[in-house]
């Protein structure tokens, strides 16, 4: 590995390094094994400059545009403060509505978010994110409509 930094995110520590070529973040409590070598490596300006500027651990280098609807009951949220990573409000409309803009590195950013928010926010772009994101509800309807599994006993000593 070729590490560049570590980074906190919710209290979870990770570490930022170029592993085969790509830039990964590793969580640091998951690391067992750990081999100290005496070589060294010339950082690279930038994927330097692309650790320190993520918000998050979610590095790619292709990051993706997103787009998405809000609601205006919510709006001011998002007006008030950054919700999602890289935000940027393109346009707000007559009746209170955002537009907003954001670039992440994985769905996996951007995701969860709008799940909190739902039914007021919404996924424009890519629509591909969009229908994931109504296969995973729907997974989850399917499943808390079967019978509820029984809880698990715990292993006696």
């Amino acid at each position: 590995l070729q590490p560049y930094r570590l980074i906190n995110n919710k209290g979870i520590w990770y570490l930022a390094a170029v592993h085969d070529g790509k830039l990964k973040t590793f969580s640091v409590g998951k690391i067992r094994s750990v081999q100290l070598r005496p070589d060294t490596f010339t950082r690279d300006p930038a994927i330097e400059s692309s650790v320190q500027t993520e918000e998050g651990i979610w590095h790619s280098p292709q990051p993706q545009k997103v787009i998405l609807l809000i609601a205006p009951k919510v709006a001011d949220y998002f007006k008030r403060r950054q919700l999602i990573p890289h935000q940027k409000i393109l346009a707000e409309s007559t009746d209170g509505a955002l537009t907003v803009e954001t670039t992440v590195g994985h769905q996996n950013q951007i995701l969860p978010i709008v799940r909190y928010w739902i039914p007021c926010v919404r996924i424009v772009s890519p629509v591909a994110w969009n229908d994931e994101l109504i296969n995973q509800l729907a997974d989850y309807l399917t499943c808390i409509e079967t019978p509820e599994p029984r809880p698990i006993q715990p292993r006696s000593t």
